[in-house]
């Protein structure tokens, strides 16, 4: 994975290229270990999934709106928020796209180092779809990928699932 500067966004990471519609994943992530472990799980699973990383909530909420650099941007199917991001709190993030109407409908997953119940309450109160403990190792990422593809609707075959 290349990326510009910690502070800028990722270029889109391509999983599976091919003619069938694939699932964009924004991944919201501070940590480029984390990114590339989750990149390298989806990848393991031949997902057709594109996965989109910004590393703080400015970008986020630029890449969310098509803002700037990111006015090309695809609204994604899913989001994957890290709730802890310098100087900002994924709830926050997580708030702000269930009160835009454009937005609200989007599937947001939340993950955190953190597995304490009133913090996992919040953010499904909040409207996350999940709460996942960040994993530890490779073998939990194959889990993590699992879900985000369960929730983004995009099957092993390259199909989006209706629903």
């Amino acid at each position: 994975m290349t990326c510009r500067a910690a502070d800028c966004a990722c270029p889109p990471l391509p999983i599976v290229a091919g003619q069938m519609r694939t699932a964009s994943i924004l991944v919201i992530e501070d940590n480029r270990g984390d990114i590339e472990l989750l990149r390298d799980a989806l990848e393991s699973r031949a997902a057709p999934v594109e996965l989109f990383a910004v590393w703080n909530a400015a970008d986020a909420y630029a890449f969310l709106a098509k803002g700037g650099q990111f006015r090309n941007a695809p609204t994604p199917d899913l989001v994957l928020i890290d709730l802890n991001l310098p100087g900002s709190d994924g709830r926050d993030i997580l708030r702000s796209i269930k009160a835009t109407k454009s937005l609200k409908r989007l599937p947001v997953v939340v993950y955190s180092g953190a597995s304490r119940p009133e913090e996992i309450d919040e953010c499904l109160a909040l409207g996350a779809a999940e709460y996942v403990v960040k994993p530890h190792g490779e073998f939990s990422y194959a889990d993590l990928a699992a879900q985000i593809v369960r929730i983004a609707g995009a099957d092993a075959g390259g199909h989006m699932a209706s629903g």
